[in-house]
């Protein structure tokens, strides 16, 4: 680890104890309108994983509140809205919990948004990343670069693609609709290292 890099783990503990100070805190929250009322559990420790649900079902606060309130909660150091977020299907929570990401191999290109609530559209488990811990899926240069930096470019980026005058070299597939564009700048990324260490916490949605 750098002497940048801070490496980021829960302030409370996960006994009940501590679970029951974190319900109180979220309901104080939802008593001023910052988040929706929820009922929050444990599922496991290793990652630490929480199932949350809603306490009133026709309440409208958006859900994704309460998970930007929770992992803020627990994670402090990491300025909100800074986490990243990625929902998938429930029925990757095992994998997931023994790899760290639903992708193969680990450092696959994935889809993730700072913004919870969209993390929400794509299932009812939610990953919350370490934003340092992942890096974008692409870089642009000047086509008139040095041959070293393209050279390690399209090693690194073997896709390549001539945008505005720019090159664009991206880890995703040449045929991906979303490779090259605004989707990709904003929502690609892939996991360098240990995805371990990039997952900060599941939600299991209930």
């Amino acid at each position: 680890m750098s002497d940048n890099e801070t490496k980021h783990t829960p302030t409370s503990s996960t006994k009940l104890g501590s679970l029951a100070g974190l319900q109180k805190r979220v309901d104080g929250a939802s008593n001023f309108g910052v988040c929706p009322l929820v009922e929050i559990k444990m599922v496991a420790e290793q990652p630490l994983t929480l199932s949350v649900a809603r306490r009133d079902k026709n309440e409208r606060l958006n859900l994704g509140c309460a998970l930007s309130f929770i992992a803020g909660e627990l994670f402090p150091t990491i300025k909100r809205p800074q986490f990243l977020y990625r929902g998938v299907s429930l029925k990757h929570l095992e994998h997931v919990s023994k790899e760290g990401i639903d992708v193969e191999p680990t450092n696959a290109p994935i889809f993730a948004t700072d913004r919870p609530d969209k993390a929400l559209e794509y299932g009812e488990l939610v990953m919350v990343f370490d934003p340092i811990k992942l890096d974008k899926t692409y870089r642009t240069a000047p086509k008139d670069a040095p041959d070293e930096v393209l050279s390690r470019l399209r090693a690194e980026y073997p896709t390549e693609l001539e945008i505005d005058g720019k090159l664009w070299f991206s880890r995703m597939p040449a045929d991906n609709a979303r490779t090259g564009t605004i989707y990709e700048s904003h929502y690609t990324f892939f996991i360098p290292d240990d995805p371990h260490e990039a997952l900060l916490m599941l939600f299991v949605i209930g």
